[in-house]
């Protein structure tokens, strides 16, 4: 073995063999080897850093997901509220517009279609990296809260509307006008009287209004027709149901110009003033019962 060389015996099939390798071949290998495997230590340290960064921001991306996902969800909710909102909106309009019609006022002016509460398009999501995010319980709930007042106040118009009807139509069912068109005057009034027939204190369940044969009698409030025809002692009656407990009778009639079962409103004309029945002379025989109890009628005219 030479000084600049190194000798290694290797076993073959022929015998022992000898192999001469230069030493600066072999420190030429050492400083590979050390070179390669110091470069494999330093990639490992790298993929193991990669790799916990890698897992933190897959940690991070996943609630980032999640609480963009979260919010997706509620963007959709929301959205559907506020186009329920919008419906209800368009019908608390209508309500107000019936009000302001069932009051006698001037319709407000309408709302454009475009101009309620327009919705459509993609939602921009903006997520600011340096703060963290909210917890999901904190989201507002905002068109949630804003849907429960718009149904309360829609329930409050309904309620509302439900009883100015119900006022309107009992206004309407409730006599209020003097019962035959032209001058008048009163000839026998409401309560005890002496009878002219009978000459006895008898109660007079209505009043007599005084004029010429053929005047026009007319309904005092809305209704439908119960009677129109002879009835004994009131001649040729009419008789209307008011609703809400009310009845009026128009007796002594000349002519009846209407027919049980019709639908009457007020001021409609019913009949033709005449001295039919139990009478004395041309009168209408007018009677108010609420209930089936016989009012005085002269608190149920007010133009007379």
């Amino acid at each position: 073995m030479s000084q600049d060389s190194m000798t290694i015996m290797v076993m073959t099939h022929n015998g022992m063999r000898d192999y001469h390798l230069p030493y600066r071949l072999l420190q030429a290998f050492f400083l590979l080897s050390v070179t390669l495997l110091t470069t494999l230590f330093l990639i490992g340290i790298d993929y193991q850093e990669h790799k916990q960064n890698l897992a933190y921001y897959r940690a991070g991306n996943k609630h980032m997901l999640k609480a963009v996902s979260v919010l997706d969800q509620r963007y959709r909710e929301d959205t559907v509220r506020l186009r329920t909102i919008n419906l209800v909106l368009r019908r608390l309009h209508n309500y107000n517009e019936s009000l302001l019609e069932m009051a006698g006022l001037p319709a407000a002016s309408l709302i454009e279609e475009e101009e309620v509460m327009g919705l459509g398009g993609p939602v921009d999501l903006v997520v600011e990296l340096e703060k963290p995010l909210e917890p999901i319980e904190t989201v507002p709930t905002r068109p949630k809260e804003l849907e429960e007042q718009v149904f309360s106040q829609e329930k409050s118009f309904v309620y509302l509307k439900s009883f100015l009807e119900q006022q309107s139509e009992q206004l309407s069912a409730t006599p209020s006008i003097k019962p035959v068109v032209g001058n008048v005057f009163l000839s026998s009034h409401f309560g005890f009287r002496i009878s002219p027939f009978s000459k006895t204190r008898k109660f007079h369940s209505g009043i007599d209004l005084s004029g010429r044969r053929g005047m026009p009698i007319i309904a005092t409030a809305d209704g439908v027709i119960l009677k129109a025809g002879w009835q004994k002692g009131y001649g040729q009656l009419v008789e209307i149901d008011h609703g809400f407990g009310y009845v009026t009778r128009y007796g002594h009639n000349h002519e009846v110009l209407v027919a049980k079962g019709d639908k009457v409103k007020r001021g409609d004309e019913i009949a033709l003033m005449g001295s039919t029945g139990f009478s004395t002379g041309p009168h209408s025989h007018y009677e108010v019962l609420l209930n089936k109890r016989s009012m005085n009628p002269m608190n149920y005219m007010l133009n007379w």
